[in-house]
């Protein structure tokens, strides 16, 4: 959910960026896509990861990553700092989005889009903690990925 609600609620705020940090179409366009990228990019990496020293583990390191990001992209000052802070990290729903981002842009800058997701994810850690177990993967191949069969 954390992931959907981010882009949503970004892509609301998209004008009032532009129009603050004076970028055209294009600039807003990396804002966007340095998220997608990167989370396109590294999720089987972590999805590893998570098999390898547990799933609640990365999740909660993860969630720490997008309450930092979150803040670093509500402090930034540039668009290159925006598009920084985005390629960090992640988001939360898709319905929740939208009517959000439109409230917080009608009472407070394009900066409180990325500090909603501040508590957010403190909560979520929080609850990850406490509700969730650990898992790990039981067979941790050594092999390079390359060279083992799929096992689907």
């Amino acid at each position: 959910m954390l992931v959907v609600l981010d882009n949503t609620i970004v892509n609301v705020a998209l004008p009032s960026v532009g129009v603050k940090l004076r970028t055209n179409v294009s600039g807003l366009q990396r804002v966007v896509d340095a998220y997608t990228f990167t989370f396109a990019g590294l999720l089987l990496a972590f999805g590893n990861l998570g098999d390898r020293h547990g799933r609640r583990k990365v999740m909660v390191v993860g969630l720490i990553g997008v309450g930092a990001m979150s803040v670093a992209g509500a402090m930034s000052g540039s668009l290159e700092q925006v598009i920084a802070a985005r390629a960090a990290m992640a988001g939360f729903a898709i319905a929740i989005g939208p009517m959000s981002g439109g409230w917080l842009l009608e009472h407070f800058s394009w900066h409180s889009v990325f500090w909603i997701n501040v508590p957010v994810a403190a909560v979520a850690v929080l609850a990850v903690l406490r509700w969730v177990l650990e898992s790990k993967s039981s067979k941790v191949h050594t092999l390079p990925h390359w060279s083992r069969p799929d096992p689907f």
